[in-house]
């Protein structure tokens, strides 16, 4: 019995030391704090809004949580997320149905996400610098082919409903997609060979080419996703009718920095290091689980609009000082 009850408490202190468990106990303490300040917080609308905020950034947080485990960071997901909703508007315009449109809009995202990985992996530059680029050149795309103008996304079912615009037994459709997208890509990078590969990538990739891990081109592949989860998500929240918590429309800024920010601060909230070497695809959801809670919470109380973003670069600062120290205690062995 002893040793059942010694197990047990190891068990509940390593889940909560745990750097997952560690985000879902400080999303229980801000959730306890905001509802204390104002009841409505903890109501069932609510949660459904924190649904919505979660269903808008997690998988593309995801997505880069598998760039992050080699080291690597994609800038241009803002504007990816951006872009394929006007390709299918301008598409759609032009007198191709959806079923061409859409199809185009996301090869037009795994083009920049392939783009990216060639720059970055056969010219050597760095991924911070080739995203940020293309950052810049899509957005002027965006803007130049949009004239900086909203415009009313397509309507055209089973497309429109497919891509975020139904529900399916009151369940939203968005939200059925982020669950699904979750539970492939946590597989695939615990358990399958290119996560697996990717993570020997960015803990020690001249290891990983002598046991014949073909670096350069799981480096490709996951820029690749990467974008094409940007793309496709920009789709599913465009398609959001208001009352989904989507806008309806295509926007030229929709996602912008402040989605990067949000994608790479929740996988670094969640565990993922910016070195390269490890990282968790359900600890990017816990980490997209707090960002979400703490904007959805500081709106809830009334607090100024820019404390969110102040709130944010500090756990951002926080994350990435918790980083450097796990790594000094895994090579001190301690």
């Amino acid at each position: 019995m002893k040793t059942g009850a010694v197990g047990e408490r190891f068990s509940v202190r390593s889940i909560i030391t745990s750097r997952e468990g560690s985000v879902v106990l400080v999303s229980i303490v801000l959730t306890v704090v905001f509802t204390s300040l104002n009841t409505n917080f903890l109501t069932t609308r609510n949660f459904v809004t924190i649904g919505e905020l979660i269903t808008g950034n997690a998988v593309v947080a995801a997505g880069q949580v598998m760039l992050m485990v080699m080291g690597d960071i994609d800038l241009s997901v803002g504007a990816v997320y951006a872009l394929t909703p006007y390709l299918v508007y301008q598409t759609s315009i032009s007198g191709m149905p959806m079923e061409v449109g859409i199809p185009l809009s996301v090869l037009a995202a795994v083009a920049v996400g392939l783009t990216n990985g060639i720059v970055t992996t056969a010219f050597r530059v760095p991924a911070l610098i080739t995203t940020l680029g293309m950052d810049f050149a899509v957005t002027a795309t965006n803007l130049i082919i949009s004239h900086d103008y909203q415009q009313n996304m397509p309507y055209q079912q089973p497309y429109t409903w497919i891509f975020g615009g139904g529900s399916f037994y009151g369940i939203e459709v968005a939200f059925i997609w982020t669950a699904l997208a979750f539970v492939i890509l946590a597989v695939m990078l615990a358990r399958m060979r290119h996560g697996l590969w990717s993570i020997s990538t960015g803990s020690n990739p001249l290891g990983a080419k002598e046991v014949g891990v073909n670096v350069n081109l799981t480096r490709i592949r996951n820029f690749v996703l990467c974008s094409t989860i940007a793309g496709l998500w920009g789709l599913f929240v465009a398609n959001r009718p208001f009352i989904f918590g989507g806008i309806g429309a295509a926007n030229p800024l929709q996602g912008g920095d402040t989605l990067v920010l949000e994608s790479i601060a929740a996988a670094a909230i969640g565990g993922t290091s910016l070195f390269g070497g490890s990282g968790t695809v359900i600890g990017a959801f816990f980490g997209s689980l707090l960002i979400s809670v703490l904007q959805d919470g500081l709106f809830i109380v009334g607090a100024n609009a820019y404390s969110y973003q102040t709130l944010l670069g500090i756990a951002i600062i926080l994350s990435m000082v918790l980083n450097i120290q796990s790594r000094k205690r895994l090579r001190s062995g301690g």
